[in-house]
């Protein structure tokens, strides 16, 4: 049972490890999705509240700022890392991040809420429109596999609050377990369930603690399913990938011709490429957004413009439209530790211990803030979809459209329904780590 601290001399911490993978691999023939969460409020729930568009102002309000947000951190981390490789999912960060609002109060709270931009709407609301939103991902009969799970790991030296370990088991299905922090078999217990959450994609966020921590808040998200429409594995081909630099490399290209949902503008080309969906029907309903910057810029400063508002304008412009589209087999991982992008967007002093107020979550009479925020993507993009009879294209068309993502793009996968960004992703490299 927790125990109340007695004395510390270190510094308390409460560390945010996410992991998130998207695979393109071939998926089984589920029953029904992986549900994840056992949602309680009924306000939010109707999938009516979420049609493809259009949604309730509070629903539209919290989205939309959890999107600017994550499209802010973003940017950061593009700037602290010119020309590599940066893919994060936002749905995983600020699920996590709410976890951590909701053991905030005073000061910290205000501080926490608005720069994830929920700042003039009650915590409430926003724990019951994240599980709203959620439970509209994880219902839908997709041929996809789509978890977003969290765990808690507490220090059993601590006294935890009830009412914060009913909020975030209610709202975000955080599953506890208490745990010894000197023990060295901890870590282990904690790789083991990042690994066993993302069928083994990714095994390892978390390499060392501290005794005096106090909590360990991980979250994974994990989708895996196959395209709407399969690429032909017959036409994947190696063709030069030109470099930012100048350098040119090898890389499989996967050619797939039809019907896209697509955009050109004077600086990019885009299209949107869908992902398999049952129940209810709707082929635009979960995709993958790839931008290209056109040959006389680059991603680079296609990235500098970059914002939530001017996404979302865009992706309210996609026109069907026939065409072929070539784009990177590739298997790359991304990981980060985001303290300093957090402290970039205005969250300094939650990571310095003589400010933070998370005493909603924990009885101590010790300063604590946050510490490791820790965040791992894999991702993975190939061929699977829908079965091709061999030396069969999935479709074929005559003229129309022809984008070669053969330089550096952006990509967003979508959930177009709820507005929800799964992941987004600056790829420098196919090849890159």
């Amino acid at each position: 049972m927790f125990h109340k601290l007695s004395s510390l001399s270190k510094k308390i911490a409460c560390l945010l490890l996410s992991t998130a993978a998207l695979a393109n691999f071939s998926a089984p023939s589920f029953a029904g999705n992986t549900r994840a969460l056992t949602l309680q409020s009924q306000r939010y729930l109707a999938q009516s509240d979420f049609p493809k568009v259009l949604l309730a102002p509070e629903q539209q309000g919290i989205i939309a700022g959890n999107n600017n947000f994550a499209l802010k951190l973003f940017g950061t981390l593009i700037d602290s890392n010119p020309s590599k490789n940066v893919v994060i999912s936002p749905v995983c960060i600020v699920g996590a991040l709410e976890m951590i609002l909701n053991a905030a109060n005073g000061e910290t709270y205000k501080l926490l809420a608005s720069t994830l931009g929920v700042l003039n709407h009650t915590l409430h609301t926003v724990n019951e429109i994240h599980s709203a939103q959620l439970k509209a991902l994880l219902d839908t009969d997709l041929k996809v596999k789509l978890i977003i799970a969290n765990a808690m790991f507490a220090n059993r030296e601590i006294y935890f609050k009830q009412t914060y370990l009913n909020t975030c088991k209610q709202y975000y299905n955080a599953k506890l377990k208490v745990t010894d922090f000197s023990r060295p078999d901890t870590i282990a217990d904690m790789n083991d369930w990042i690994s066993k959450t993302t069928d083994g994609k990714i095994v390892t966020i978390c390499d060392q603690l501290d005794m005096h921590d106090i909590f360990v808040l991980m979250n994974a998200t994990y989708f895996k399913g196959p395209w709407l429409t399969a690429f032909n594995t017959d036409k994947t081909m190696m063709a030069d990938f030109h470099k930012q630099d100048g350098a040119i490399d090898k890389v499989p290209l996967m050619q797939r011709s039809g019907s896209f949902n697509h955009l050109s503008t004077q600086d990019f080309e885009a299209v949107s490429i869908p992902y398999a969906i049952r129940l209810p029907y709707d082929p635009n309903r979960l995709t993958m957004y790839v931008f290209l910057p056109n040959q006389n810029s680059n991603l680079t400063s296609f990235l500098k413009n970059l914002n939530s508002t001017q996404l979302d304008t865009w992706f309210h412009q996609f026109t069907p439209a026939t065409g072929s589209v070539s784009l990177p087999k590739m298997d790359a991982t991304s990981e980060f530790d985001l303290s300093d992008s957090l402290k970039k967007l205005g969250l300094t002093r939650i990571f310095d211990r003589n400010f933070p107020n998370f005493g909603e979550m924990c009885f101590i009479n010790v300063p604590n803030c946050l510490g490791q925020t820790k965040h791992k993507v894999l991702l993975v993009i190939d061929e699977e979809g829908s079965p091709v009879k061999k030396g069969q294209s999935s479709e074929s068309t005559t003229g129309g459209f022809n984008l070669v993502v053969d330089r550096p793009f952006f990509f967003a996968v979508r959930d177009n329904r709820t507005q929800t960004l799964l992941f987004v992703g600056a790829i420098y490299d196919p090849h890159g780590v």
